[in-house]
């Protein structure tokens, strides 16, 4: 057979798995070709195909929560504009609250709401990463409604 109609789970006693595989961020496609220290290392336990231990999987799917988390956030308050809320926070906080115009009352009451929505993407994310089982869909937006 050709490499690319095998579908061995070992060659020359070296387990394979074909289909799609990410290493660093990078997707590739075809076979994953590791030693059993390599599997190991990887946090995988032994078998005829590498598989996750769970551990594994549970630190992917929180890191994937906190990402789609990350990714939210900044949909709502790019980082520019969190420095610019914070630098706003600090000035006004030194001038005292009485000492305020009503237009930087208004700014305040506009960066709270605004924080306000980033504190219920957080705790929407700490919220599935404590879920048992962590659903497969963690874009779904009703996890973060």
């Amino acid at each position: 057979m050709s490499d690319e109609t095998e579908s061995a789970e070992t060659k020359a006693g070296v387990p394979q798995q074909s289909g799609h595989h990410a290493y660093d961020g990078v997707s590739y496609k075809g076979y994953f070709v590791a030693t059993q220290d390599q599997i190991a290392q990887l946090g995988y336990t032994s078998g005829e195909a590498p598989v996750p231990a769970p551990a594994v999987v549970l630190s992917q799917k929180c890191a994937a929560i906190k990402a789609e988390a990350a990714r939210r956030i900044l949909a709502i308050c790019p980082e520019w504009k969190q420095r610019n809320l914070t630098a706003q926070a600090a000035i006004l906080a030194e001038k005292g609250r009485s000492q305020w115009t009503a237009g930087e009352l208004d700014a305040w009451t506009a960066g709270a709401a605004l924080w306000a929505q980033v504190a219920a993407i957080r705790a929407a994310s700490d919220t599935l990463e404590a879920t048992d089982p962590i659903p497969d869909d963690i874009t779904d937006d009703t996890h973060w409604a």
